[in-house]
Order: structure tokens, then C-alpha cells, then sequence
């Protein structure tokens, strides 16, 4: 087999992966919501950090906060499951914003029957919410949780661009295509995790296209290209963009390039090239070299497998 170049191939070809693609039923055992308004926040946060600290106590302690004044002062989405008759908090999750995608922090339940079915809950409105871009990087039982209801499982070669680290910090699985191994918390302990989220293409270049529009400069660059009519950057124009992206990754607001920024930057580079020379055309050129060398592209990576692997 040649290079997979989507996800369906990806989930077709691959013998390791385990997707159960069953029909559940779904599970309803509470009101399911974000908590928005302050009061409701300042209701059940007490109880939230309770049942987080409780449910990672057996598996090395909670990694996302340092304590529950760390938990207050995060700038998270708190989603919980609270029972239909007795108004008591069943199960939680929280989320925080990567750039226009929610991850999954941490996800929590009451120890009993109930509880656990409010956990299930929540992971099947996180795998059917998708478009909106949640994903969770998981382990044990909330993996097994997330394959049972046919969570769409991540290439690991994406690992570090979704978490937004290093890739030296991860080591990726010889045994399948899907797990790896990083070290977390500040005692830099190592555990084996696998991604479940974004499910296609589409849903990838939606979420990029979010980020690109993100930044107000880039929207009016957009609008310069779309005006001219044959996709050419004038001088002015390609100074713009090259001074606009040194600036934003200067102050680390910029730190890869979007396909459509990359594409942006060379072009200008191109148009600066070929202009007549002086020393402030010279001095753009080489900040755009700059950035083209110290940013890698946002890309989904293609994976390579042999037929029965």
C-alpha cells in the first residue's frame, strides 16, 4: 500500500486499531450543560474539584491544576451531568481553548453505578459535539470509554502538533499508529496516551481556517489577496504581511504557520525578490527568510503502512 492521505484509509488500513463501531443507546441520567453564569460556577465548583481530585487520586493524582485555587483561576469550560431528581453532580469535565479547539482536561465521576453512566454521558456528547472541536488526550478506562462509543481515534504522528508541544517529548508507539508516550506534570513522569477528536480533513481545515481568521491582520490580508485580480502581491502588500507575522511571532502569538500564511509569506517573499533592491526591501527578505526557517507549516501528517500491518 502507497501513502494513506486521509483519514478512511487511515481507519480501513489499519489492522492494530480498534474501533468497536457499535450502536449504543444513548445514555441520559442527567442535565447535561456548561456552566455559564456565575452562580451556577460558584454552586458546584467546590464539588467539581472534589470529584476531579477523588477520581485521578488512584492513577498518580490530578496534572492539570495545582490546587483548587489554581482550578478557580483557570480560564476552563466546566461541563457537568447533575441528576435529574436530586440535583447532585453526577460526573465532569473540563476544557480549556487551544487557539478554536476545546481539549479535554480532565473528566471526573461519582463512584457508583450512576456516576459512571453520567461519565459515558459526557464522552458521547464530546464524540457527537466534534464540529465544535473537542478532543481529549486519554489513557485507561476514559480510552476504553471513548473506543466503546466509537470515538475517532488520532494518527500519533499528530500528537505534538495538536498538543502544541515539542516533538522530542514524544515517543511514538512501534506497536500501533495511534499511541505514544510523554512525560507530564512537573515531575515529568511518562505516560502512554492516545488522541481522540477531530474526525476528517474537512473538520481539520475548518479548524485552521478559524485560526487564520483569528488575528485581525490576517483577515485584511485576506481581503488584499482576494482583490487582486491575479493573485500577485504588490511590495506594499508582501512588507505587510512579512512585517504583520515577524511581529506575532516576536510577541510568541505566532509560533507555525497556517498553509494559507505560509502560502502568504512566500509569495512575498517571491514579490520582494524580484523588486529593485534597497535596504529596506533587503531587511524584509531577511525577516521573512527568518520566519520561513524557524516555523514548520500546520499540516495533517500522512502516514506510510504496509498492507497487514
Amino acid at each position: 500500500m502507497g501513502k494513506i492521505t486521509n483519514f478512511s484509509e487511515f481507519i480501513n488500513e489499519s489492522k492494530e486499531l480498534i474501533i468497536y463501531n457499535t450502536t449504543l443507546s444513548p445514555v441520559n441520567v442527567g442535565d447535561i450543560k456548561i456552566l455559564s453564569s456565575k452562580e451556577e460556577i460558584d454552586r458546584y465548583s467546590n464539588f467539581v474539584w472534589d470529584m476531579l481530585e477523588k477520581s485521578y487520586e488512584h492513577i498518580g493524582g490530578l496534572q492539570s491544576y495545582r490546587n483548587y485555587s489554581d482550578f478557580k483561576k483557570k480560564n476552563h469550560k466546566i461541563l457537568v451531568v447533575i441528576d435529574f431528581n436530586s440535583a447532585t453532580l453526577l460526573a465532569c469535565a473540563t476544557f480549556r481553548r487551544i487557539e478554536n479547539s476545546l481539549k479535554m482536561t480532565a473528566i471526573g465521576c461519582s463512584q457508583d453505578d450512576k456516576g459512571k453512566l453520567a461519565l459515558q454521558q459526557i464522552i458521547q456528547h464530546t464524540i457527537s459535539e466534534l464540529e465544535l472541536h473537542y478532543w481529549s488526550e486519554v489513557s485507561g478506562a476514559i480510552e476504553h470509554y471513548f473506543k466503546k462509543h466509537n470515538g475517532f481515534p488520532m494518527p500519533n504522528t499528530m500528537a505534538g502538533k495538536i498538543l502544541q508541544i515539542p516533538e522530542k517529548d514524544i515517543t511514538i508507539s512501534n506497536k500501533d499508529m495511534v499511541h505514544y508516550d510523554r512525560p507530564i506534570g512537573k515531575d515529568r513522569e511518562v505516560f502512554t496516551k492516545m488522541i481522540f477528536g477531530i474526525k476528517s480533513d474537512e473538520i481539520f481545515q475548518q479548524a485552521m481556517d478559524e485560526v487564520e481568521n483569528y488575528y485581525d491582520f490576517m483577515k485584511e490580508v485576506n481581503n488584499m489577496i482576494n482583490e487582486s485580480k491575479e493573485f500577485k502581491y504588490s511590495i506594499k502588500q508582501s512588507i505587510y504581511i512579512i512585517e504583520n507575522l515577524y511581529r506575532l511571532h516576536e510577541e510568541n502569538k505566532v509560533n507555525e504557520l497556517t498553509p494559507k500564511w505560509a502560502d502568504a509569506l512566500k509569495e512575498s517573499m517571491k514579490t520582494l525578490r524580484k523588486s529593485t533592491k534597497n535596504q529596506t526591501i533587503s531587511d524584509y527578505i531577511e525577516y521573512g527568510e527568518y520566519l520561513l526557517s524557524d516555523m514548520q507549516i500546520l499540516e495533517l501528517n500522512t502516514i506510510n503502512i504496509s498492507k497487514g500491518v
